[in-house]
């Protein structure tokens, strides 16, 4: 099945580098945490995923690929939505951790979702262009530091996991990507009103 440019698609293919994201989810996510991915595509971390976490739940907007899933995968447990406009309480009831190889031409806006939903999000394990990677884990000071360092960075730890080189993918994007680790803090470094800050 071909990738959709206008999704923003790019299909993970490296068999090792698929277990090394999959090896991180399981390490880092404990096993009986609820987790959503998002962009599931084809599949390829999502049916490991299923069969590791107790709850598990994948959100695809292209219909194209909730056609393959489907074969595999529990009906229940698909959202044919948008994430962007989802309503996560329609997915869970309390916190669970945000996962996925997330479409680049949208992967700024799923940061913010996340922020806005922090108190239900504690944890995020997802893969970018590295150069928005990079700017979600700047350093304060940097040139790359700004919006999503500052906004981020105010409720989770960061950190860059490791990068994933074009040849990767199918088709190859024109840029490097990196896996990246959200934590959230224990205690936000806000001393203001979340919304006067945002």
């Amino acid at each position: 099945m071909k990738a959709k440019k206008h999704l923003g698609q790019h299909f993970l293919v490296n068999q090792a580098v698929i277990e090394k994201i999959i090896d991180l989810i399981k390490e880092v996510c404990p096993q009986d945490k609820p987790v959503l991915e998002v962009g599931p595509g084809q599949g390829v971390l999502t049916y490991h995923l299923d069969d590791h976490f107790d709850k598990f739940t994948a959100v695809e907007f292209d219909r194209d690929m909730i056609r393959v899933l489907i074969q595999k995968l529990d009906p229940k447990k698909l959202v044919n939505e948008d994430f962007l406009g989802l309503d996560l309480k329609s997915v869970y009831d309390g916190e669970f951790a945000l996962v996925g190889n997330f479409p680049y031409n949208i992967s700024s806006q799923i940061i913010f979702k996340m922020l806005d939903n922090v108190d239900r999000i504690p944890l995020m394990i997802g893969m970018f262009q590295k150069e928005v990677a990079e700017r979600i884990c700047a350093t304060p000071g940097g040139k790359k530091n700004g919006i999503l360092s500052l906004r981020t960075q105010a409720y989770y730890d960061c950190a860059l996991a490791f990068d994933i080189p074009p040849t990767a993918f199918d088709p190859a994007p024109k840029v490097n990507s990196a896996v990246i680790v959200l934590k959230r803090k224990e205690k936000t470094l806000l001393d203001c009103d979340p919304k006067i800050f945002a």
